[in-house]
């Protein structure tokens, strides 16, 4: 979990437990992941394990919120015997996570930071107009039609000449690119005496998608980025020999921007779904091309580039708190090694969605006039 440079601490079990899968719910850079400890166990109920974080009972939006290098120790269970004392609860699995806490000794001070170039390990590769219309020809004839394409259209998907009717635009080009910078910062410290023990750390990250925003086109950033602040504090302190007080505040704020109109994927099945000689990404006139106004499918698509850059943003803010008190009690005087111990956590989760949405005037050009315009 310390050693390597991992943003959630799923990466850093994914494939080194046998008989865990780990499947990346989506692209986009909050997706959360799908975990199967005993493969697919129900097609109706849920198939995630158990998670417990420091003898809480979680879900994996609270795993996937903690810091790798706040963890203490993670455990994954799996066998009817380890997760017997849970019951039916654990029928998929349990997963066990402790934080860390703080140690008797000097002041320790730890602080790592890193900035990491993500490359996408598989893009879609598309063929130009004049290939893409040689194609639709030849599709044509096999079956006894006409060609969908003259002589003089090949040649202008050929040659360029006429952007704005013959266009030959790369979709994927002009929205996505191959990689993306996300870095992160880590700031811990730690110590105390034999009485009291404290540990406190914040971290900060930033995640960007592989969308290309056109930067020029507004003001503000529409890519969908993701940036994740926590902050955690325990404090152990022995209120007498036999009594034990423990404390943990933990926050976790998230903001993730979008796109005002095309989500995550919506943009995706556009750029895929139109062709190179649908249209261009602007008319020479400067007006924004488009056959549609629809986000999601059909004829009438929407172009990507305008989804991306002319749709407005969303802006979406959660703030998680979780707020737990550990008392314990040493009962030796009854029976050697009895102890009592009470547990109380307290979590809020906040959400604040601002969305503000435009749709600019769109075109869609399907011949010349007299003047050539």
């Amino acid at each position: 979990m310390n050693k390597d440079q991992f943003t959630i601490p799923l990466d850093a079990i994914r494939g080194r437990v046998p008989g865990l899968t780990i499947l990346k719910g989506s692209n986009g850079p909050a997706a959360l992941d799908a975990v199967r400890l005993r493969g697919t166990t129900s097609l109706t109920t849920g198939n995630d394990p158990l998670i417990i974080v420091d003898g809480v009972f979680g879900d994996l939006s609270m795993l996937t919120s903690i810091y790798p290098a706040d963890i203490e120790s993670f455990s994954v269970l799996k066998d009817a015997s380890a997760t017997a004392i849970y019951g039916a609860r654990g029928a998929n699995g349990v997963v066990v996570v402790k934080t860390k806490q703080g140690k008797a000794g000097k002041l320790r001070i730890n602080y790592k930071s890193s900035i990491t170039l993500s490359e996408s390990a598989r893009m879609p590769e598309y063929c130009d107009a004049y290939t893409y219309a040689l194609l639709a020809n030849e599709a044509k004839l096999s079956r006894g039609d006409d060609p969908l394409y003259s002589a003089l259209q090949l040649r202008l998907f050929q040659t360029g000449l006429d952007p704005d009717l013959a266009p030959n635009t790369n979709w994927r080009d002009v929205i996505l690119r191959d990689r993306v910078w996300q870095n992160q910062h880590y700031f811990s410290v730690s110590g105390g005496g034999t009485n009291a023990r404290y540990f406190m750390s914040l971290s900060m990250q930033n995640k960007d998608a592989v969308f290309r925003p056109d930067k020029s086109a507004n003001k503000y950033d529409p890519n969908i980025n993701y940036q994740k602040y926590s902050f955690l504090t325990k404090v152990d302190a022995n209120l007498t020999k036999k009594t034990r007080l423990g404390l943990k505040l933990y926050q976790v704020m998230t903001n993730q921007n979008s796109p005002g109109l095309g989500n995550n994927s919506a943009l995706w099945n556009a750029q895929a779904a139109l062709t190179p000689v649908s249209l261009p990404v602007k008319y020479s006139t400067g007006q924004l091309a488009s056959k549609g106004a629809n986000a999601e499918s059909g004829y009438e698509l929407l172009s990507p580039y305008v989804q991306l850059n002319y749709t407005g943003f969303t802006e979406t803010r959660n703030l998680t708190t979780n707020l737990m008190v550990d008392l314990s009690q040493d009962l030796d005087f009854i029976t050697k090694g009895l102890k009592v111990r009470g547990l109380f956590s307290f979590t809020t989760n906040s959400e604040f969605y601002t969305t503000r949405s435009k749709m600019p005037d769109l075109y869609w050009a399907n011949g010349r006039n007299a003047q050539g315009t």
